[in-house]
């Protein structure tokens, strides 16, 4: 099955969270959704499989996340049937970085499938093409690092809370 999902997250307290949340305005349905803790949230546009991403619209809402909570926000894109891992990273409204497929790092495994111990990571384009490796560290990660978020937000949170609904929500938004 595939597994997609566009979304931001940061880190603020919930009080600001729901402020920063009730001043957003798209044209989707939005959920904000707590993370991790107390102060780790996300936003996500609640959409069906056949709906495409909306990056600008994503990107535009992490912007306003990032001034409106006072902090780093990032916006994750993943789509594990095309390969899709990106994530850009937003500082007070402005553009603070972008992850994709060439930041990402890789560590070589062995016959039996597993990372090799003790093996630095590599780059993306400098993986040996005769060689098995298993991502480390892919771009959505690489971002929440990044921008300070903790590093208990991996993928399979994201996907937990953005694709299976398994977070606790906070607040919801129709359309506006």
């Amino acid at each position: 099955m595939s597994e997609l999902y566009e979304g931001i997250v940061f880190r603020s307290p919930e009080a600001v969270a729901r402020e920063a949340f009730s001043g957003l305005r798209s044209p989707h349905r939005l959920r904000l959704v707590r993370l991790h803790g107390a102060e780790t949230f996300g936003v996500y546009r609640v959409a069906g499989r056949s709906d495409a991403f909306d990056e600008e619209g994503v990107l535009g809402l992490a912007a306003d996340v990032s001034q409106l909570a006072g902090g780093p926000s990032v916006a994750a894109f993943y789509d594990n049937s095309s390969g899709v891992r990106s994530a850009t990273v937003f500082r007070s409204g402005a553009l603070a970085g972008k992850f994709a497929e060439a930041d990402e790092r890789w560590v070589p495994t062995g016959a039996d499938g597993y990372p090799l111990p003790g093996v630095e990571s590599v780059p993306a384009g400098d993986r040996d093409p005769e060689a098995e490796y298993e991502c480390a560290r892919d771009a959505i990660e690489l971002a929440l690092a990044a921008a300070g978020i903790a590093a208990e937000v991996t993928g399979e949170v994201l996907k937990d809370a953005f694709v299976y609904d398994r977070a606790v929500v906070v607040a919801e938004a129709r359309p506006t």
